[in-house]
């Protein structure tokens, strides 16, 4: 399955953009930091399952995923992620998605890593996983947690005001 066209995001960004400023009061703040080109690793906090979609609406460059095999086996859910350019990667340590990441980042690519490993449950930051600093590393690419998003919807589990998506 082919990626969802670049032309196509854009066209859908300015209407999403307004839905997430009018319904969740969405504000983004700081994005002019995410280079415009060139590998970078973006890990946003997952508290909310908008977060993939929040995270896209600033930033004007294709962006990859690396999301949980186990939702590539939802039907339906799965060739849409895979549409959206998201590629999975097992939790117990898995070389492949590693490969695949370090694939993207040589060939200059964005990468979002929820670093978090899932998405909280009770709306709450939890721990972060080393993974998506060391291939930021790795890969002698900006990011890490310097790019973060922070929201918190009424689909997180949490408080459901939310707040804004950050990439300080």
């Amino acid at each position: 399955m082919r990626s969802a066209p670049f032309w196509f995001l854009e066209a859908c960004r300015p209407p999403v953009r307004g839905l997430a400023r009018l319904l969740l009061r969405a504000r983004f703040v700081g994005v002019h930091h995410v280079p415009a080109t060139g590998g970078v690793v973006i890990a946003p906090n997952h508290v909310s399952f908008m977060d993939p979609v929040l995270v896209t609406i600033p930033v004007r460059r294709p962006l990859y995923y690396m999301a949980l095999e186990p939702y590539f086996r939802v039907r339906g859910l799965g060739p849409l992620i895979r549409w959206c350019r998201a590629f999975p990667v097992r939790e117990d340590g898995d070389a492949g998605a590693a490969r695949t990441a370090m694939r993207l980042l040589s060939s200059g690519e964005a990468l979002v890593i929820f670093p978090e490993g899932g998405r909280s449950t009770d709306g709450a930051l939890e721990g972060f996983r080393a993974g998506a600093f060391r291939l930021a590393l790795a890969a002698r690419v900006p990011g890490g947690a310097g790019y973060g998003a922070s929201s918190t919807t009424p689909w997180s589990g949490g408080p459901s005001s939310p707040r804004s998506i950050t990439m300080p």
